[in-house]
């Protein structure tokens, strides 16, 4: 029998949410329905975004949107590298409203859409709402809630973090994603304790702003535990930045050792993506911005 293995991810203690358990939320709350369809308005006039856990910390908008709202690029620029592709953008400062809070505050835009059928993506810390919860299901027997330390990092927005082998690798909940996501870094930090090793063929999984980038699945001999969630296989990012470790394979091969970037080419980026798959069991995550938790209520 496999045992698991439980990492530093901040891990508090346990905490009951009120939400969750049938009584009123605590004032300025906001919740997201399994839709995550959300509501508002940019620069007065209406718009619809998509909540994303993961979502950066400032209103991402599709660029017909921007145009359809009468957006304008002003001098500071920014860019998204996804793996080796460049997406240009612009950003302005404007005033957006979501459900009833409005805040002025700068946005961006590129030359792809990162939000198609929607106006725009939002996440935690790009509303001025002190608590956010994400209703994933109907609440079931059994379940219990789990605190983890809110990580806040900066313009990639708010998740937690594990610290393995030394290193520190910055997580976050991708509701769009079946499949938990590590960057190539991140694989090559988890696999020596937790004797990962590649399985299958080699694949493609799609990410922001539409861009593909080569994926393996990495088997752990030994669940990664995270609170309630436990990982026994994650999808890597083959070829990222950084100069990372080098990971056996376990199939017809054993002796092939895949080998990602090197420093020239980026800084490596450990960062792991809890995909849909792994959060079965919870009916919540609750971003509680003042008291620096993320709360999840899962069986």
């Amino acid at each position: 029998m496999r045992r698991s293995v439980v990492l530093g991810a901040g891990l508090g203690a346990l905490a009951a949410f009120p939400a969750a358990a049938g009584r009123p939320a605590p004032p300025g709350t906001l919740i997201i329905a399994p839709d995550r369809v959300v509501t508002g308005a940019v620069n007065g006039q209406p718009a619809r975004f998509r909540m994303q856990a993961n979502g950066t910390s400032t209103l991402v908008l599709n660029p017909d949107a921007a145009a359809r709202l009468g957006l304008r690029g002003g001098w500071i620029k920014v860019g998204a590298k996804v793996g080796p592709v460049l997406v240009r953008g612009q950003t302005a400062v404007t005033r957006y409203a979501v459900v009833g809070h409005d805040q002025r505050k700068r946005v961006g835009w590129f030359e792809r859409p990162t939000a198609p059928g929607f106006d725009g993506d939002l996440g935690p810390a790009s509303v001025p709402h002190p608590v956010v919860v994400f209703q994933l299901r109907p609440p079931v027997a059994g379940e219990r809630p789990v605190v983890l330390t809110l990580a806040d990092m900066g313009l990639r927005g708010l998740g937690t973090s594990l610290t393995i082998g030394g290193q520190t690798i910055f997580v976050t909940w991708a509701l769009d994603r079946r499949d938990s996501v590590a960057t190539a870094a991140a694989g090559a930090v988890l696999a020596p304790p937790l004797g990962g090793q590649f399985v299958g063929a080699p694949g493609r999984a799609t990410f922001a702003f539409g861009v593909e980038r080569p994926v393996r699945r990495l088997r752990l001999d030994r669940p990664l535990a995270l609170g309630p969630l436990r990982l026994d296989a994650v999808q890597v990012r083959t070829a990222d930045y950084g100069n990372v470790s080098a990971i056996p394979v376990a199939d017809s091969d054993p002796g092939e050792i895949v080998v990602t970037g090197s420093r020239k080419s980026g800084k490596a980026l450990y960062a792991l993506q809890i995909g849909t798959e792994a959060m079965a069991g919870c009916s919540s995550l609750v971003f509680d911005k003042p008291r620096r938790q993320i709360i999840l209520h899962c069986r």
